[in-house]
């Protein structure tokens, strides 16, 4: 038997969007075929688990085409158009949910159209609301540049009179984009030198750092991923860890969380290498970053943690005798814990806890 594909993007659904899935399908615009909605309905029953063993094909046929005989081929057809279906259904709740996704589309539409005023008109103000954002990063340059080139390559558009956004500003824009995307980049490779004792060859990133010093005022992400890169520079890493948690604690509000995450994941492996060198001062400075990510909501992935994250931070809280944080850290993040190893992690970690504890006692009796 085959795997039923249509089930699996089903298992990705809430039920509230399975509700809106069953209006979808249900919506003459997008779908006239009853027996593909006969199919979602018996299939719609096993939600979250659709275990393959319970779904019974020659079962179902009988409601969905009940005057024709069961052919496995036909039902599998179904059951491919069924996911078309989601699959359409699933970009249509993202554009709905994506005021950018769909002011993008709309422009293309305009454009296809030969409706020059309205292209132009909504090309401005999108781009006027990326650049109204708080923080840029490379999506927003992205964004901007590509919105950017469209209008000034569009055909109505009089590239030599009275232009929006000239071919220099475009170019600027795709400045800001490659340098930023270079540095990010770098530093993920940077940092896998490191775990993995390989070198990479990374063309040209000496002549991005100087040529990207233009941007630092206007955006802090840029002089932010100097610093990191500096970390992976002996003669430079200390400054460059101090200086870079300074800067990224003062201009954390103009740093998108993309960068954020980077960042702060950078800063903690190197405190975390200082230790492995015998450093035993740095367990504050994994603590604090660790603590600083959690009130970000850094660590956190869809209001999950991981054991060994879970694991980690209570580690830096007992390493740093920050006992009464620890305990409540252990407490309040259990329910992100996988249930399975929920009570695992937090009886070892409270086993943790007081062991720290005791002996940090018997240290100050003696």
């Amino acid at each position: 038997m085959k795997k039923n594909t249509a089930t699996q993007l089903l298992s990705l659904l809430t039920e509230e969007e399975l509700r809106r899935l069953s209006k979808f399908l249900r919506s003459p615009y997008f779908n006239y075929s009853q027996p593909i909605i006969t199919l979602f309905d018996c299939l719609r029953k096993w939600h979250p688990d659709y275990e393959e063993r319970r779904i019974r094909p020659r079962m179902y046929w009988k409601k969905i085409q009940p005057e024709k005989p069961f052919s496995e081929n036909a039902y599998w057809i179904l059951n491919f158009k069924l996911r078309r279906l989601i699959e359409r259904f699933m970009a249509i709740e993202k554009m709905e949910g994506n005021e950018m996704a769909f002011k993008k589309q709309l422009i293309k539409a305009y454009a296809d159209r030969d409706a020059h005023r309205l292209f132009e008109n909504d090309t401005k103000k999108l781009i006027k609301k990326i650049d109204s954002q708080p923080h840029r990063d490379i999506h927003a340059y992205s964004e901007s540049l590509w919105l950017k080139h469209d209008y000034f390559f569009n055909p109505q558009t009089d590239k030599y009179k009275d232009v929006l956004f000239s071919v220099e500003n475009t170019m600027e824009e795709l400045d800001r984009f490659y340098f930023l995307a270079k540095l990010r980049f770098s530093t993920e490779m940077k940092n896998r030198e490191k775990i993995f004792s390989k070198k990479y060859k990374i063309q040209l990133l000496d002549e991005i750092i100087v040529a990207s010093k233009k941007y630092e005022k206007e955006n802090p992400v840029f002089l932010l991923y100097k610093k990191i890169l500096e970390l992976y520079m002996p003669e430079k890493s200390e400054a460059a860890f101090k200086e870079g948690k300074k800067l990224l604690i003062k201009k954390i509000a103009l740093i998108g969380r993309h960068d954020q995450n980077e960042i702060l994941l950078n800063l903690r492996n190197y405190a975390i290498r200082q230790l492995n060198n015998g450093k035993k001062e740095y367990w504050m400075e994994v603590f604090n970053l660790y603590k600083l990510g959690l009130e970000l909501d850094l660590i956190l992935d869809n209001n999950r943690l991981s054991v060994n994250a879970y694991s980690n931070i209570v580690k830096a809280g007992c390493e740093s005798r920050q006992f009464r944080w620890t305990e409540n850290f252990i407490k309040k993040y259990e329910v992100c814990l996988y249930g399975k190893w929920r009570v695992d992690a937090k009886v070892h970690s409270l086993g943790s806890l007081y062991f720290y504890k005791k002996n940090m006692t018997r240290q100050l009796t003696f």
